[in-house]
């Protein structure tokens, strides 16, 4: 789990989490996050700070700066997926 309180870029170490939850405490309406490690497909949940869900994406995670909608004081549910594009992947 990584809280925010600012806008800032938040690291996501390059483990092995299966699942990597990002509290927003700032009133921005996104996350920048740097990856670094190996490339992972995740699915990406938001909830705002009510805990309304709301949609859930995918996305390939390669090493550098990614953009991630979340709602002011919200969180963000990163959560390994299997790689489409790679039969068999289990992650």
């Amino acid at each position: 789990m990584v809280t925010s309180y600012t806008d800032r870029v938040i690291p996501v170490p390059p483990g092995a989490w299966r699942t990597l939850v990002i509290v927003s405490g700032s009133t921005a309406p996104r996350v920048l996050l740097e990856v670094s490690g190996p490339p992972r497909h995740v699915r990406i949940t938001t909830h705002d700070a009510g805990g309304n869900r709301g949609p859930t994406t995918t996305r390939h995670l390669v090493h550098g700066l990614h953009e991630i909608e979340v709602p002011p004081s919200g969180v963000c549910s990163l959560g390994v997926a299997p790689d489409p594009c790679t039969p068999g992947d289990e992650n």
